[in-house]
């Protein structure tokens, strides 16, 4: 009976181990709800998802942030409020990557960006960090400026340990962690009309975790019923 619950103990940590936060990573949906569906046109309904933001871990003191736009948007780059999120104070953002479709699709790593503090995304509140001015200067193969991207990716480092749930629980007064600024079109030039996107709560565990840690559960409870 104790070696067999020796080696229960033994594959329960395991699992735990395994679906530790560097195996973390966790996505919420950017989803239209300002005043743009009047103003968009064609109009955008309330509620659309653009984008989906995903914070992944990268090592214990550095997350991950990446936002894949959604089929017929983009995010806009290149002016002063392009990227809002929430977070402990303190950390460090580097290593911005964008890529663009359109007529002349490409990608662009460690892009220049500038970072502000306290910026408010319209009619979303403030905001712990804004990265501003993404990419200026960048031109695609045909030389025209890109001012909007379909994916966009930066690294948070933190003085300490950090987590995918550290950005993710951080609301603002407006129960928001992310904004940005959009265009409601694909390609790498912002269409004429653009909005302001942000998130509310809703968090999406990974399902790999999710399954180990059920797996785990249901390995306990197993033997402690064959065990009492």
């Amino acid at each position: 009976m104790t070696r067999s619950l020796t080696f229960c103990l033994g594959c329960l940590l395991a699992i735990c181990l395994v679906a530790s936060p560097f195996a973390v990573a966790d996505t919420v949906n950017l989803t239209v709800n300002n005043n743009c569906d009047g103003g968009c046109n064609p109009p955008v309904p309330q509620g659309t998802v653009i984008g989906i933001v995903t914070v992944s871990q990268n090592g214990a003191d550095s997350l991950i942030v990446s936002i894949a736009m959604q089929p017929g948007f983009t995010q806009k780059v290149q002016d002063g409020n392009d990227f809002n999120f929430m977070g402990p104070v303190g950390l460090t953002i580097s290593a911005v990557n964008v890529a663009w479709g359109g007529a002349n699709p490409g990608s662009a790593n460690n892009v220049t960006f500038g970072v502000s503090n306290g910026k408010s995304a319209d009619g979303f509140g403030t905001f712990a960090y804004n990265i501003t001015g993404i990419a200026v200067g960048l031109k695609d193969s045909a030389h025209n400026a890109v001012t909007s991207v379909s994916t966009l990716t930066f690294t948070v480092t933190s003085a300490g340990a950090i987590i995918p749930s550290d950005l993710i629980s951080d609301l603002n007064s407006h129960q928001a962690n992310f904004a940005i600024h959009w265009c409601d079109a694909d390609g790498s030039q912002c269409a004429p009309s653009t909005g302001f996107a942000a998130n509310g709560t809703a968090t999406v565990p990974d399902p790999p975790v999710a399954a180990l840690l059920a797996s785990s559960l249901l390995l306990f409870g197993g033997f402690l019923r064959r065990w009492l």
